[in-house]
């Protein structure tokens, strides 16, 4: 039966959009980290190419996972959120229209096209959201990319000036697709990871057998693999970096369930707050060995720096950092440092005695964030898509008001200025919605001083 609700049944948690923060407090506690961000959106794509019901456990309670769930009801499944768990049962699907203003308020929407495409032939998606990285000044997101590996399965698509495209297809076709293609630089550029996300989610309802080579192999794709095995899709890994997908053009109708790993940009949060915590600071969450192993370039770069790590199978400790970081220079690339990673690895960069230098091959404008540290009194300065960090920051200035232009500009700035003794105002906080479940309360429960307005 139709659901004919309209609107998000998944109440969206608070987002002020000002804080005051007093700064220079000790941290002191544990935390306990949410699921992953960028899996909850393509495993609910993945869910929504079947017949059958789909669980999806660990959901972060943040904006992404209420409007995906209007998403799915507004188009006709049903959704039923209980705890932490989503309930997905997407048969009743009847429209390849999306909400405008739903897809509009995330990026992640974007992956719902090829399950639309297949059931419908024809979708028209509106321009998503998401995180104009780098400043509203570097425009929507890239679609094209999208577009052209639909095309590659035997699609016809065109893509418009405000973001959305359409496409139409009699049927996708199974097909070889490198994902090389989607490099912009070796082995990584800003359309690999969306382009492989599109490709399997194709070829799982494709007809025919479809070898995709050179994955981006991040959870966020991984991740859609086991529940798509579930539902009832043959996929081989016959090495690393190959997926063969064995399509089922009439619709997998097995039930799945799948439980997504911590986020990992929270734990990476985390690992660059520990230096506020004298003691250390434990991040838990049910199968942080999984989120470590993700995070292994991450994990070494912070190793670099001289942040203590200790993991477990639910637990990473960060710290005490008792010396200075150590200056490092970091290549952000798809398949290594997440460009998400970035702004907090020069966060802690700058404490460190010296010269560091991130280079970020994927976003190579994600450098929001630098004008504003730089009023915190933080010495840097970008370059051919690298930003050197000259430390150590010692002329912590209070006093200033701060706008975030991203979300993860609005969670740097806010861990900057709990650096900064004194009062600092910070605004475009509402971004965090999207990506944490409730980071200033975490903080606070630490031992920060944080209101709103």
């Amino acid at each position: 039966m139709k659901n004919t609700h309209d609107r998000p049944t998944v109440p969206r948690p608070p987002a002020p959009d000002r804080l005051t923060v007093r700064g220079g407090n000790p941290l002191h506690g544990t935390v306990t980290t949410s699921g992953f961000k960028h899996s909850l959106v393509t495993t609910v794509a993945a869910a929504c190419l079947g017949q059958g019901t789909a669980r999806i456990a660990n959901c972060p309670a943040i904006a992404e996972t209420g409007t995906l769930a209007a998403l799915v009801e507004q188009l006709g499944g049903e959704a039923r959120l209980s705890g932490t768990e989503l309930t997905l049962d997407p048969s009743g699907i009847d429209t390849a229209a999306p909400d405008p203003e739903l897809s509009a308020s995330i990026h992640g929407s974007v992956y719902l096209a090829p399950m639309l495409l297949a059931r419908f032939g024809s979708v028209t998606m509106p321009g998503t959201g998401g995180c104009r990285i780098g400043g509203e000044a570097q425009g929507r997101r890239p679609v094209s990319h999208y577009v052209d590996v639909l095309e590659r399965f035997g699609a016809r698509g065109r893509t418009y000036d405000d973001g959305g495209f359409t496409v139409r297809a009699d049927g996708l076709r199974a097909c070889a697709l490198d994902l090389a293609d989607y490099w912009t630089s070796r082995g990584s550029g800003p359309y690999h990871s969306g382009a492989t996300k599109v490709a399997l989610l194709a070829a799982a309802v494709a007809r025919g057998t479809s070898v995709l080579d050179h994955v981006y192999a991040k959870p966020d794709v991984l991740d859609m693999v086991p529940l798509l095995r579930q539902a009832g899709v043959d996929i081989e890994t016959p090495a690393p970096g190959r997926l063969v997908v064995h399509g089922v053009p009439d619709r997998p109708a097995g039930a799945s369930r799948t439980v997504l790993p911590p986020d990992l940009i929270e734990v990476v949060t985390w690992c660059c707050a520990s230096v506020l915590c004298p003691e250390g600071l434990t991040v838990t969450g049910a199968g942080m060995d999984r989120a470590a192993r993700a995070l292994a370039p991450e994990l070494a770069v912070l190793r670099e720096l001289g942040v203590p790590l200790e993991t477990g199978p639910d637990t990473l400790t960060a710290g005490p950092v008792t010396t200075p970081p150590a200056p490092v220079d970091v290549l952000v690339t798809a398949g290594g440092v997440f460009s998400d990673s970035q702004p907090f690895l020069a966060l802690l960069a700058s404490l460190a005695e010296g010269t560091s230098r991130i280079q970020d091959t994927v976003w190579t404008s994600r450098f929001g964030y630098a004008e504003q540290l730089t009023e915190l009194g933080v010495k840097l300065d970008i370059r051919d898509a690298t930003v050197s960090v000259h430390g150590p920051w010692t002329a912590a200035v209070p006093g200033r008001r701060l706008v975030a232009g991203d979300l993860r500009a609005a969670a740097v700035l806010l861990l900057a200025a709990l650096h900064v003794p004194g009062t600092t105002r910070l605004e475009g906080m509402g971004h965090l919605a999207r990506g944490y479940a409730d980071l200033t309360a975490q903080l606070v429960g630490l031992g920060a001083d944080i209101t709103e307005g």
